[in-house]
């Protein structure tokens, strides 16, 4: 067994890009229309602030040194068989999709099954990713509840969106 973790960034562009308003309006109307409606609250996170807009950024900085470093005794050879990278796009969604699709296909070419796990969302996370997700779901024409995103993400919705064909594991970390 072997892995492959990419840490996407999301970063400014300087290229203009055309935006098609009518578009973006289905695309809220479709999320915001649910045909399933489960009634469980919303995950509640504490007041944002800087400061703790920071702590998370620290400790997400800090988790993924760990592992990338190659200084974790107790993991050492576990290590050996994940490759870590760093990826930097100004339209992550379609940066990972892109990426999961050629993974899939080539280890489906080698007869071997993939796995996309991701997180459901960074707490504290200054970025969106709703307006991509949007322009994903119009793009693709397919119709998704609102609760998808709030249940699976913004990544893991985007899975679904697109069809991906490929297992997904969603995880949240547990808050004390």
């Amino acid at each position: 067994m072997s892995a492959t973790v990419v840490r996407y960034t999301k970063v400014d562009s300087d290229d203009l890009s055309p935006v098609n308003t009518i578009d973006d309006a289905k695309a809220q109307h479709i999320l915001s229309t649910s045909v399933l409606n489960t009634n469980f609250g919303d995950t509640v996170l504490g007041v944002q602030s800087t400061q703790m807009r920071m702590q998370s950024d620290t400790a997400d900085n800090l988790l993924w040194d760990r592992f990338t470093n190659g200084k974790t005794a107790e993991l050492a050879e576990a290590l050996t068989r994940i490759v870590f990278d760093n990826e930097k796009s100004s339209r992550p969604l379609h940066a990972i999709l892109d990426t999961a699709a050629r993974t899939i296909s080539e280890r489906t070419q080698q007869g071997l099954r993939v796995l996309v796990v991701t997180g459901r969302s960074r707490t504290m996370a200054v970025e969106s990713h709703a307006k991509e997700l949007r322009q994903l779901i119009v793009d693709r024409s397919v119709s998704m509840s609102s609760d998808a995103p709030k249940t699976l993400g913004p990544i893991g919705a985007a899975f679904i969106a697109t069809n991906a064909n490929t297992s997904l594991l969603v995880l949240q970390a547990r808050h004390r």
